[in-house]
């Protein structure tokens, strides 16, 4: 039986943009826990949109068993103050199902993935407040986009990992990179303990989806 080969497709959620170089992101705590091949396509900044442009290059061209979708926390970034979006839940949903298609064409198992929840007070920081208050704030705006990801996983029959939902449960400070935690007024990535944080909520559903046998797998 071939080792399992899953490709982590995403933003800088998955690329581990503030993970120190010494340390390990969510997908090498992955590769080791599993002992599978586990290949980083995140790229900071990248919407669905984006993504799905790439998807040839990073995603199909390794012929993974299971593809990580991590899209969301830059597509629902507010860009204008009339309320318009990086990309409209319309198309990102468009987006997201389109990738899922593409994945289930070469045989691999896709697996959605919602991003965290945000800490206000340093996101903010970058994005104007205003521009949120008709819609309840940032996270409830990520929460919008973070919907449409479990209406897909529910419509398409997908297992989903739900990050966002179970990081709103969590004492953010201590799970994303803060100017004490981490040394920045970020408050939107992982870090420290979020970073096993991710890794563990997605083992869990991995071996969910996934059968396994002496450290190796198989599509279910």
């Amino acid at each position: 039986m071939k080792r399992l080969k899953i490709v982590a497709f995403g933003d800088s959620l998955t690329a581990g943009v503030a993970v120190p170089k010494d340390e390990n992101n969510w997908t090498d705590i992955l590769a080791n826990e599993l002992d599978a091949e586990v290949i980083n396509s995140g790229i900071g900044g990248n919407t669905s949109a984006q993504g799905l442009a790439r998807i040839q290059k990073d995603v199909i061209s390794h012929m993974p068993d299971a593809v990580l979708i991590c899209f969301g926390m830059n597509d629902h970034v507010i860009t204008s103050e009339d309320g318009r979006c990086k990309v409209s839940e319309a198309d990102f949903c468009r987006n997201i199902t389109e990738i899922v298609t593409r994945v289930r064409d070469i045989g691999a198992k896709p697996i959605l993935i919602t991003p965290n929840a945000v800490i206000e007070e340093y996101y903010f920081r970058r994005h104007p407040r205003e521009w949120y208050e008709s819609v309840g704030g940032a996270n409830a705006q990520l929460a919008k986009y973070c919907e449409r990801i479990r209406e897909i996983a529910a419509t398409m029959s997908l297992p989903v990992v739900d990050i966002f939902n179970s990081s709103s449960k969590q004492e953010l400070r201590e799970l994303l990179r803060t100017p004490e935690h981490g040394k920045m007024a970020d408050g939107v990535h992982p870090y420290g303990n979020g970073i096993s944080f991710y890794a563990n909520a997605i083992i869990t559903i991995l071996k969910e989806a996934l059968s396994f046998a002496n450290g190796q797998a198989k599509n279910s």
